[in-house]
């Protein structure tokens, strides 16, 4: 007997949410490192801000498809609102592309609300294709997935080839594309996925958009609030406050738990208050929710505290690894690189006979308990000074910022590498902090839109 054919809307499904699993793995990929990153380009920051704004991105990850879905459902319809999903995703990761705290900000929230519109009604959508009842259902949801799978373990290898190759911002651009390229897969199925779609509607009996702002997002807003100042500011009159002083539990975190109570008020609530028929299946949902809640925070760590450990532990020296690979595509070969070049960080975890580049002589710090930080590239004229007085012989290399560099000789594009820019007095921002787990960060900031005067 014939194996029955999955609809063809599947396959279009599965590639639109391959290329959007692909840009989205990729960007978490990098998430942590960029925002931390001091030697790079990245944002300077330390890894406990690092940390707290991948788990508190996750988090309106997690909960921006409620009202997503719920919009489509009412207004729009699961296509547009998938369209509108990845048209507000790739605008995201292009103004992620764009240096600078306010850009970064920006980024994060066009995705996050994008995530809200494309997440929910893609899955909704698979389920759309089959009719209530068919054998196949199941088995399309697990080719789907593995749309999700394929996309995710490519966004592993891209990032780290993107990264190394063209920098930080060239991966955000690159996944950007990758999303468009969902986006123009799904407006070439725009007839065929009509079957998945549905006429949007409103049922008067379904909890409005006014119940839902007074009865989660109000008081998700003001309990968040209270969590995140009794955090930052009670725990100092507490009797335990030396327990505070070493728990994991920031004020940003504090208030986002403290906001989920009436968010999980509200979903407990919805079991008493639905229709007879619709109990049962929300009070199996419940224990779900838990579980799926649990998994994610797990799998999630993947980006958070492994990678972590995976920059600051792993050797990147292993014996019989090639740093150089190739492959063929027909008469085409295709190499692939996974080399660069270390910058003083990379160090922490080289081999101890593997040399040390002098740390005075690339200490951009005022006091010595900064030497840590040597190797960064922002300086402002206070820093120079100070590396020259306090390294006699050292000789100061001097390159406009607007250089091009390939009016320079190979030696030059070398030293220009490794240089510093340097900004005016007052506009470098040192800060030192605990990192969560015993140890010390030390993170560089300028203010958005402030121009270096010079490299050296």
């Amino acid at each position: 007997m014939a194996r029955a054919q999955h609809p063809k809307g599947l396959y279009r499904l599965f590639f639109t949410e391959m290329w959007e699993r692909l840009a989205f793995y990729t960007m978490l990929n990098v998430l942590l490192l960029y925002s931390t990153d001091l030697e790079r380009g990245g944002l300077g920051l330390t890894s406990t801000d690092g940390n707290q704004i991948y788990g508190l991105y996750l988090a309106f990850v997690y909960f921006t498809p409620f009202p997503g879905g719920m919009i489509a459902d009412r207004f729009i319809g699961y296509r547009k609102a998938v369209l509108i999903g990845g048209l507000l995703m790739a605008s995201g990761l292009f103004v992620l592309s764009m240096p600078g705290m306010t850009y970064f900000a920006a980024g994060l929230i066009l995705l996050i609300l994008g995530n809200g519109f494309f997440k929910p009604n893609i899955s909704v959508m698979v389920g759309n294709l089959y009719e209530k009842g068919d054998a196949r259902r199941d088995s399309g949801f697990n080719i789907f997935y593995m749309g999700i799978n394929i996309g995710a373990l490519i966004s592993s290898f891209l990032a780290s080839a993107v990264r190394n190759e063209a920098g930080w911002l060239w991966t955000f651009r690159v996944a950007g594309f990758g999303l468009l390229i969902g986006v123009i897969i799904l407006l070439f199925s725009w007839k065929v996925l009509e079957k998945a779609d549905r006429q949007p509607e409103v049922d008067p009996n379904d909890v409005g958009f006014g119940q839902v702002a007074l009865k989660i997002l109000l008081p998700a807003f003001l309990f968040g609030t209270a969590g995140f100042f009794a955090i930052k500011h009670l725990w100092a009159l507490s009797p335990l406050r030396h327990i505070w002083e070493v728990s994991p539990v920031t004020p940003a975190v504090g208030g986002f738990l403290a906001g989920m109570v009436p968010v999980i008020l509200f979903f407990r609530g919805l079991v008493g208050n639905a229709k007879p028929a619709e109990q049962p299946g929300l009070r199996t949902l419940l224990p779900i929710y838990v579980a799926g809640g649990t998994f994610f925070m797990i799998l999630h760590l993947n980006g958070s505290a492994m990678t972590q450990w995976a920059r600051d532990s792993t050797d990147r020296q292993v014996e019989g690894v090639p740093l150089d690979l190739s492959f063929s595509i027909g008469d085409f070969g295709v190499p692939i690189s996974f080399e660069q070049e270390a910058l003083p960080s990379y160090y922490l975890n080289a081999a101890e006979d593997v040399p040390r580049p002098d740390p005075r002589s690339l200490s951009v710090a005022r006091e010595p308990k900064h030497a840590s930080m040597f190797g960064q590239q922002r300086l402002d004229e206070q820093g120079v000074a100070a590396i020259l007085a306090a390294n006699a012989g050292v000789t100061l290399r001097e390159f406009p910022v607007d250089v091009d560099k390939d009016t320079l000789s190979e030696a030059d594009q070398a030293v220009l590498a490794r240089a510093a820019k340097v900004y005016e007095d007052g506009a470098v921002t040192v800060a030192q902090a605990d990192d969560g787990h015993g140890g010390t960060t030390i993170s560089v900031s300028i203010p958005d839109g402030a121009k270096p005067k010079r490299m050296v």
